[in-house]
């Protein structure tokens, strides 16, 4: 089990604990989201810096060469730059875990509830006994076997 899985259960013994550490772990999870989602702007930020420049160097490297470009042309110079590549597949990477990080956020407002409900059942007493509905096929079988195999009182005669 991951770090966000075991922040996400609830051990059903420890309700008290589960509602005084959520604030925590949604205030961590938002917190990391904003870190990395900062981190994904800048690094697209980057990208975008970097598809310009490449851009210009190929244009410029064309005029140079006294090479005519097409606008396809420049697009494949440009995603076939290991610089660009590069920046990109660290982007992508940057997204997943920005996803990941949301993910669990929406996952925890999920806890958050679930924990309510779990209290209330609790309050309620759903967890204090077992209780079977008498329509139950093998507790109905089960008491009209006792009622058969008990002993018969018999009165005395008098």
């Amino acid at each position: 089990m991951n770090q966000y899985e075991q922040d996400v259960s609830i051990d059903l013994h420890r309700l008290d604990k589960a509602c005084l550490d959520q604030p925590a772990l949604y205030l961590k999870y938002s917190e990391e989201y904003t870190k990395k989602r900062a981190e994904y702007d800048f690094k697209k930020e980057r990208l975008d810096v970097l598809r310009a420049e490449t851009d210009r160097r190929v244009r410029d490297e064309a005029i140079k060469d006294g090479v005519k470009l097409t606008e396809a042309m420049v697009q494949a110079s440009i995603m076939v730059d290991p610089a660009f590549q590069a920046t990109q597949e660290e982007l992508i990477k940057l997204n997943e875990e920005v996803n990941l990080i949301n993910n669990t956020k929406v996952a925890l407002e999920h806890r958050k509830e679930m924990i309510g409900n779990l209290v209330r059942l609790w309050i309620a007493g759903y967890f204090s006994d077992i209780k079977l509905p008498e329509k139950d096929d093998l507790m109905q079988k089960a008491r009209t076997d006792a009622l058969q195999n008990q002993p018969r009182l018999r009165r005395k005669p008098l």
